[in-house]
């Protein structure tokens, strides 16, 4: 669904998108890194080295996880299907998480943006003047087709769930 406006919205300059994070993240710091194989050693109750994915769902959930998301996230972080949890798994897990928390946090921070009035959503005006900010002058009727593009539920403004979907899309 595309608009016939020639206008784009983009995140600011500031902002960067998922691969540019991960790419970014790739790197630990040493501490960073440090912290990880602390709780991975922490997780590891019977200290062989790996983390059953028993020991692993006991951990989540006592930060908190339901058993499905326990499910998906121990599908997810036991890439070979050992029913083990290595180290490098763990890892890789954790960065995940780290550029999913950084790029949410980034994602607040740009709706935050255009939401002038701090009221949850970004109406057509608020869009208008955040696009003129930033050297885009755009017409009310094309601000309007825009909201409407990405306004799911027809309320005339979109919220922070509608301009995830728009931004991450």
């Amino acid at each position: 669904h595309t608009t016939s406006s020639h206008y784009q919205l983009t995140l600011p300059a500031h902002t960067t998108s998922q691969s540019q994070h991960q790419n970014r993240m790739s790197d630990l710091s040493a501490e960073q890194l440090a912290d990880i194989k602390e709780a991975f050693k922490q997780y590891d109750v019977n200290g062989d080295g790996t983390i059953s994915v028993q020991e692993f769902g006991e951990a989540m959930a006592k930060l908190g996880l339901k058993q499905d998301e326990i499910k998906t996230l121990t599908a997810e972080v036991d890439a070979d299907g050992s029913k083990t949890i290595t180290l490098d798994e763990f890892i890789a897990l954790m960065k995940k998480m780290m550029v999913e928390v950084s790029l949410d946090q980034e994602l607040r921070e740009a709706f935050r943006m255009f939401d002038k009035d701090g009221n949850g959503t970004v109406t057509s005006q608020e869009f208008r003047e955040v696009m003129k900010s930033l050297g885009d002058k755009i017409s009310p009727e094309d601000a309007a087709k825009m909201i409407a593009e990405v306004d799911k539920d027809g309320d005339g403004q979109v919220n922070y769930e509608e301009f995830v979907a728009m931004m991450t899309a």
